[in-house]
């Protein structure tokens, strides 16, 4: 008797486990989306390391299935350092806050075209030049403690000699999964 009922226990706990597997999806590397900042960004100003927050646009589905629904939040931070003449900025979304309150870990890029971020600003269209590093590891971690197999590439945010680089909450911009991302729903 406590041997059915233990394994009555392990089936449904098999099966709850199952059905939960089935409401999350995998967002594929690449996937692109809009997202709107809603922090300023200003490399006078913004310190190294200082958190930044975007919103979704337009809910993401998956196969049919909205798996980030409008209005999700992305969380992350932006990296400055200066080259001889103009601040560079990295801008980095590294976790996603649903509606259920759930933080998922996500790596992203920014999606530039032609050397240019475009940045929808109100009416009109704004472009940052960029710079396009491949990496194999974290930026600041020692050669000897990056990963070989693991490459992905670094966009950088320059700004032109002598200016700044300026983003405003509500400006609208493109990021892409740079890795596949696990997201219950």
């Amino acid at each position: 008797m406590k041997y059915s009922i233990c394994l009555v226990a392990l089936v449904l706990s098999l099966a709850a486990q199952a059905a939960d597997s089935e409401k999350s999806a995998i967002i594929p590397e690449g996937t692109k989306f809009d997202i709107a900042l809603e922090t300023s960004i200003d490399s006078k100003t913004t310190q190294n390391g200082a958190p930044i927050k975007a919103r979704l646009l337009a809910p993401l589905s998956i196969d049919g299935k909205v798996v980030l629904p409008s209005d999700t939040i992305f969380m992350g931070i932006v990296s400055i350092r200066f080259s001889r003449t103009s601040p560079v900025l990295q801008v980095q979304f590294n976790d996603v806050l649903t509606p259920k309150t759930e933080h998922i870990p996500i790596v992203t890029d920014l999606v530039c075209w032609g050397g240019e971020l475009h940045v929808r600003r109100g009416m009109s269209d704004v472009c940052i030049d960029v710079s396009a590093q491949a990496s194999c590891g974290p930026i600041g971690s020692p050669p000897s403690q990056r990963l070989q197999s693991v490459r992905w590439k670094t966009i950088y945010l320059m700004a032109k000699r002598g200016r700044a680089i300026e983003m405003q909450p509500g400006d609208q911009f493109k990021i892409q999964i740079a890795e596949d991302c696990a997201v219950p729903f």
